[in-house]
């Protein structure tokens, strides 16, 4: 009996030292091109489920401190084309004091995309130590609140042709652009890999930081410089163009930055397919690090947390129920064709003319360009 326990022991130690054996070999060889690789990876999902919490803390602020906290959470599909189908939660949470008084917020809302069709709902608004002004404003959302609305984009195209070319050059450049930023992580090391933690099951953990040399470099700055271009409208001027003096002051305020506040990230990427399941980000950023003069001193504790599930798996997006759809035409001004008859009718006016004179006198001149008219 005592050989038998003695074994079942030595299978599970040696069970146990196997499994632990096989958590430390299956290590990637490369860790750095595992982590660019998973980086540019990430620019061929096409569906998946997804979470993310923010979290914004400030404090040594004068007068002021306060907590932004920002949740979103949902499912996408098709994620390649330029409107994806996607379905977001979203809700918001923050409080903040100054000066002795306290205000708070508490926001929620619901957003989706479905076959180029926008569909939005507001959920609970509440604001509370803001101005009366605000208030009025928040009082005005609520009654729009717990009603779904949709806008086709569709219909947006159909209705003027110029329209439909701003969002053939807009799906272009986003193409184009998440072409050149996979290329980018896959060929620099953005993340620099610290130390790879004992990690059990198909995930990988990574513990990595950001490189200062590349993200003060010309080519990143290059590559930002087209993602505001493809995010703008034909003919806003690109707020990222800078010139040589004012590019450099930049590139030195970036590796400042990160160099004092020494972000902390942890990477989640799969051991088998190289896809990054989650990160978690952790920053500590002094406000005077930014080099803004008008900006107070003080410190901001960034914390961000994502993850993704069920990567590249269908997910079901549906069309709300009882959407009230709102006119897409009523935004766009269509200039009339038929021909308009210009008149143009001098009206002489005194202070010192009895407002009755006044307009028996407006109602004499148009009966006479009635006439030359007819």
């Amino acid at each position: 009996m005592k050989k038998i326990i003695l074994a079942i022991l030595a299978i599970g130690i040696l069970g146990g030292g196997a499994f632990v054996a096989k958590a430390i070999i299956d290590k990637p060889a490369d860790p750095q091109a595992f982590v660019n690789a998973a980086l540019a990876n990430y620019f061929d999902i096409e569906s998946s489920k997804f979470a993310s919490v923010m979290n914004l803390n400030v404090t040594e602020v004068a007068y002021f401190e306060g907590d932004l906290n920002l949740e979103v959470s949902g499912k996408i599909a098709n994620a390649q084309d330029y409107l994806p189908n996607l379905d977001y939660q979203i809700v918001l949470n923050g409080n903040s004091s100054a000066t002795e008084q306290e205000a708070a917020i508490s926001a929620s809302g619901e957003l989706r995309i479905l076959d180029e069709v926008f569909y939005g709902k507001l959920g609970k608004i509440e604001l509370a130590g803001i101005p009366d002004e605000a208030l009025a404003l928040v009082e005005t959302a609520k009654t729009f609140a717990g009603k779904w609305y949709s806008l086709s984009f569709k219909k947006l195209q159909e209705a003027d042709p110029k329209i439909a070319e701003l969002f053939e050059e807009q799906e272009r450049q986003q193409l184009a652009l998440r072409e050149s930023l996979q290329n980018f992580f896959a060929g620099n090391d953005v993340l620099l890999v610290k130390s790879l933690p004992l990690s059990f099951g198909d995930e990988q953990k990574v513990k990595v930081i950001l490189n200062p040399d590349i993200l003060a470099s010309d080519t990143f700055f290059a590559e930002l410089e087209k993602m505001f271009a493809s995010s703008r409208l034909g003919g806003i001027e690109n707020p990222f163009e800078i010139d040589g003096k004012k590019k450099v002051e930049a590139q030195q305020m970036i590796r400042e930055i990160v160099e004092k506040s020494n972000p902390q990230i942890l990477l989640r990427i799969g051991k088998e397919d190289g896809i990054l399941y989650g990160y978690e980000f952790v920053m500590d950023l002094n406000l005077a690090d930014l080099g803004i003069a008008k900006l107070p001193a003080g410190m901001v504790k960034i914390a961000v947390s994502s993850s993704l599930a069920e990567v590249n798996q269908p997910q079901q997006i549906e069309i709300p129920e009882n959407a009230e759809e709102i006119d897409p035409l009523q935004f766009i001004s269509v200039p009339a064709v038929e021909e308009e008859i210009e008149t143009e009718v001098e009206v002489e006016t005194d202070v010192g003319v009895e407002p009755e004179a006044l307009d028996e006198t407006k109602a004499k001149d148009t009966s006479e360009v009635a006439e030359i008219v007819e």
